[in-house]
C-alpha cells in the first residue's frame, strides 16, 4: 500500500516542464549514445584457442577458428561480422548478432572488430 502511496504522491507533484525536461534528457542520452553503438573498423582481431588471427571486414566471406570446445564459425558480411556457429550449449554468442565485441566464452574466442591504424573514437 505504501508503494502506490508514493507512485500517486509523484504524478500528483509533476508538473508539464517535468516531463519535457525528463524527454530532452532522454533525446541527449540516445543522442551521445547513438556514436557509440556504431561499428566502425576495418578488420576483426580473434583471439581462439590455437591463436590470434585478423580478418578484413573489407572482404566477404566464412572463417573458421579453432576454439576449446570444437569449432567457432565467424561470417563478415558488408563490412560487420558475427558468429554463425559454435558448439556451445547456450548459443549466446549466435544471438549477440553484429557488435564491436563479439565473445564466446565456453569455446574460449573473442572477436573484436578493429581499425588497421590502432587509434580508438577518442584518439581521432
Amino acid at each position: 500500500m505504501r508503494a502506490k502511496w508514493i507512485f500517486t504522491k509523484i504524478f500528483q507533484e509533476t508538473r508539464p516542464l517535468d516531463y519535457l525536461l525528463f524527454a530532452l534528457i532522454l533525446v541527449g542520452a540516445i543522442y551521445v549514445m547513438q556514436d557509440s553503438l556504431r561499428v566502425s573498423g576495418d578488420k576483426i582481431t580473434v583471439h581462439a584457442e590455437d591463436g590470434v588471427y585478423e580478418f578484413s571486414l573489407k572482404e566477404d566471406g566464412i572463417h573458421r577458428v579453432k576454439g576449446h570446445l570444437g569449432e567457432t564459425v565467424i561470417e563478415i558480411k558488408g563490412g560487420r561480422a558475427h558468429i554463425i556457429s559454435s558448439p556451445c550449449k547456450n548459443k549466446t554468442c549466435i544471438r549477440q548478432g553484429f557488435g564491436k565485441t563479439l565473445v564466446c566464452l565456453p569455446n574460449k574466442v573473442i572477436v573484436h572488430v578493429e581499425d588497421s591504424e590502432g587509434y580508438d573514437a577518442i584518439a581521432q
